[in-house]
């Protein structure tokens, strides 16, 4: 839940481990921008903490020049609005008059898989096989209903725990 009074809002970065996400406006409005994924490399980003030194409301094309070559994307939210951000996208928020109230949640499915599991390996230095990766794509490449509805241990029996 992110909750912020006015003129508050989030600099601009890029979700743990390159996840999508999608927000739901309960209330007040909220300002986006955001880079393509295509358009990271422009905004200046500190790969070790997935932050960057820009500020896409008030750019200063001086000391970043290359951010003058990105597509910059801007939307608004109000209540009962949902907003999905691609994963990989950079984004940053103010919220506006009287304050804003939202749910978001982060996730990860067929079409970003591979890309979340690589930004977390390079994040966190961890490997995960070949073997469990190829595996993951295929069960979940067949239907995205299948991920949503299957829990961890049946598609991965070997790694279950038992109760």
């Amino acid at each position: 839940m992110f909750v912020g009074g006015e003129g508050t809002g989030s600099g601009l970065h890029i979700d743990n481990s390159d996840t999508h996400f999608v927000m739901h406006m309960l209330h007040g409005v909220k300002d986006f921008r955001f880079l393509g994924p295509h358009d990271r490399i422009l905004g200046y980003e500190d790969r070790e903490e997935g932050t960057f030194t820009t500020d896409i409301f008030n750019p200063d094309f001086e000391k970043h020049p290359l951010l003058a070559l990105a597509t910059v994307y801007e939307t608004t939210i109000y209540p009962g609005d949902f907003l999905f951000m691609p994963g990989g996208s950079a984004h940053q928020t103010i919220n506006r008059e009287g304050g804003a109230v939202a749910i978001s949640s982060n996730y990860i499915d067929a079409s970003n898989l591979v890309r979340c599991t690589t930004a977390f390996d390079e994040k966190h230095r961890y490997d995960l096989s070949d073997d469990l990766r190829r595996r993951a794509a295929q069960k979940l490449s067949v239907t995205r209903m299948d991920v949503v509805d299957t829990p961890w241990p049946k598609l991965f029996p070997e790694y279950a725990v038992a109760p």
